[in-house]
């Protein structure tokens, strides 16, 4: 079904001191995230005119989870992707995953001691549904543009997924820690590649394909 689309927040994983995986390139994750993130506002901007696109951070700035995830609840966001790039003590670990919140929003809920009302279980089933699909359009844009594992969409515990009243994925992109996917990671062509997918994903996910 398709999205009628009006804000779309992007966030760059990582920041301050939580500056996320650093990897055979020598370059932390923080600042790759923010580099993908800008194309990719540029690239959405120019495809969907209409759509405002908002970053959680344009810069280097420390910011809690809690804090990137009310970004788009606030603005009441039609899609949250958070952009990541994974690491492994296994440096034969490669490909890409996608992550949604599954039902950890409702043991996230129920740990903070707040009502789970049934107007807050539908907004929360409704943002998951869209969460999920987008997650499927973000691993089927990836296969047709990498020849590298797809690990799967699966559910996170993650802050940024339970506290999301909107549709939020957790995408990771590539594995910093391989030899050959972590250096390419830094270099202008594959970075290009990666936000055509990303930009593929989010068109399709508004278009309901």
């Amino acid at each position: 079904m398709p999205v009628k689309a009006r804000t779309i927040v992007i966030d760059p994983g990582h920041s301050g001191e939580n500056e996320g995986a650093f990897g055979v390139a020598r370059i932390h994750e923080k600042y790759l995230t923010l580099q993908i993130a800008l194309l990719l506002a540029d690239r959405l901007r120019a495809l969907m005119p209409d759509v405002e696109v908002v970053l959680t951070r344009y810069r280097d700035e420390s910011l809690s989870l809690s804090e990137r995830i009310e970004v788009a609840n606030r603005l009441h966001a039609d899609l949250f992707l958070s952009l990541h790039f994974n690491n492994s003590l296994n440096p034969d670990a490669i490909g890409f995953e996608s992550f949604w919140a599954g039902d950890y929003w409702a043991a996230d809920m129920v740990k903070a001691g707040v009502e789970i009302t049934d107007e807050e279980r539908v907004a929360r089933e409704q943002a998951g549904m869209g969460a999920e699909r987008m997650a499927y359009c973000f691993n089927r844009a990836m296969r047709h543009r990498f020849e590298v594992l797809d690990r799967g969409v699966k559910t996170g515990d993650y802050t940024v997924l339970t506290r999301a009243r909107v549709p939020a994925v957790v995408l990771e992109m590539a594995f910093l820690s391989h030899a050959s996917e972590g250096l390419s990671a830094v270099m202008p062509e594959y970075q290009s590649r990666l936000v055509q997918a990303l930009s593929v994903a989010v068109v399709n996910y508004v278009r309901g394909m």
